[in-house]
C-alpha cells in the first residue's frame, strides 16, 4: 500500500469517509498517493459500492482519480 499521510491528508480522508458513506476511516484512504482529493468520481458517488473501493492506488484517469499521477496528467492536459 505505500506510506501512510500526515495529520492533514488523515483529516482529509476523514471528510472523505463520511461524504462518501463509508462507517470508519479505513487505511486505503491515507494512502500518501492522494493529492487533488482521495479516491475517483466513482468511490465519491457510489461509496463502498464502488468497485474500487479499497484500493489505495490509481483509479484511473477516465475515472477522474486524485491521486499524484492522475493530478500530473490532468496538470499536462491543461498546459498543452
Amino acid at each position: 500500500m505505500g506510506m501512510l499521510a500526515g495529520p492533514n491528508s488523515v483529516l482529509r480522508a476523514m471528510a472523505f469517509a463520511h461524504d462518501a458513506g463509508a462507517r470508519s476511516l479505513e487505511a486505503w484512504m491515507c494512502w500518501a498517493g492522494w493529492r487533488l482529493f482521495v479516491g475517483c468520481t466513482r468511490c465519491r458517488t457510489d461509496g463502498p459500492d464502488a468497485p474500487c473501493w479499497g484500493w489505495a492506488g490509481c483509479h484511473g484517469h477516465h475515472n477522474a482519480c486524485g491521486c499524484q499521477h492522475c493530478a500530473e496528467r490532468q496538470a499536462e492536459e491543461l498546459a498543452a
